[in-house]
């Protein structure tokens, strides 16, 4: 929970970077300060990602009932890197083939050698240069390619683990809860069902749930995007779950907290959050559909001059004549 509450203020700095050809040409632009912190900064997101991997395996290490996810990955690490490397090899064949359509997303620079994009614009290049970009852009592609099958190994390695859990603490609770449900009014036992199924119902339909994560939720402005627009595709938003996650972290403090200033400092933190969630957007109903119309008020003209009648005593022929005389070849 911690973790996810740290890495949320950085995901909010993240939705605000550029995409595309503007971020290309704002990097082409930027100062050397500027390039050298972005090339830091990629260079500390793999980082990341690598000391997150390391913190999820010493704590699996811990407990008895996943030390096993770990010695399972132990074990078939060695049989199944030869196939991994060959998977990463191919990687060139099928993003000419169209096979695979992640590819776009991870041709990325390789974290060592990110390039400068305002060298791109000047003319000119060794062959070997070009031939050590080509090098480098590849072995950027094979290192997010990596870190990419890592994590869905891992996911499913701990699959068996997350299931038996879930199964096992939704009997218990069941149990618990059946005297609750039978001295209930309202009994709603025949909408329950096991929460494996309600997981797997909820996941059957991704394309909602990945569309709910790129709904614009908080009042993060992208550079370069559209502001009216709630709607992105390369954002990602889970402002709504993060705002949950505070408020259970509040509360599980102030049970914990005796000392009374602690407490009223917590309080005020509850009632910040609560306004931040009740604050609704104001929204015009009945401006939807075409029932409103939409325009840009022009602002008044100043020093605005009207016609005047011509005052000029030469006929159109003189005129004429005078003109070819000036333009005439």
């Amino acid at each position: 929970m911690h973790i996810q509450i740290k890495l949320h203020a950085a995901l909010r700095a993240y939705n605000q970077l550029p995409r595309g050809k503007l971020a290309k040409q704002l990097l082409r632009e930027a100062d050397e300060e500027t390039v050298h912190n972005y090339q830091q900064m990629r260079k500390n997101t793999v980082a990341m990602v690598q000391t997150l991997l390391q913190v999820e395996d010493a704590l699996l290490r811990r407990s008895k009932q996943t030390a096993n996810i770990v010695g399972a990955k132990a074990n078939t690490s060695h049989g199944e890197s030869d196939s991994e490397d060959e998977e990463i090899a191919s990687s060139e064949g099928e993003k000419e083939d169209g096979k695979e359509d992640m590819e776009d997303a991870l041709e990325e620079d390789d974290d060592e050698s990110i390039p400068d994009y305002r060298e791109e614009a000047t003319a000119g290049g060794d062959e070997e240069e070009e031939e050590h970009d080509k090098e480098s852009k590849q072995r950027g592609r094979h290192s997010l390619r990596r870190i990419e099958i890592e994590l869905v190994k891992r996911h499913k390695r701990f699959d068996g683990f997350r299931n038996s859990t879930l199964k096992k603490w939704d009997e218990r609770t069941r149990l618990v809860g059946l005297g609750a449900a039978k001295s209930a009014k309202h009994n709603f036992s025949a909408f329950e069902s096991v929460v494996l199924r309600q997981i797997e119902q909820i996941m059957a339909d991704k394309h909602r749930l990945i569309r709910r994560t790129q709904t614009k939720r908080s009042d993060t402005e992208r550079i370069g995007g559209n502001p009216e627009t709630t709607f992105d595709v390369e954002l990602f938003d889970d402002d709504d779950f993060y705002q949950q996650l505070l408020k259970d972290l509040i509360e599980r403090k102030s049970a914990e907290v005796v000392d009374p200033i602690e407490m009223s400092k917590q309080w005020l933190e509850m009632q910040k959050l609560r306004q931040k969630r009740s604050k609704n957007k104001k929204i015009d109903t009945k401006a939807s559909k075409g029932r409103k119309i939409r325009y840009v008020v022009i602002p008044k003209l100043v020093n605005y001059f009207p016609s005047t009648p011509e005052k000029v005593k030469w006929t159109h022929e003189t005129r004429n004549q005078l003109f070819k005389s000036l333009f005439a070849p």
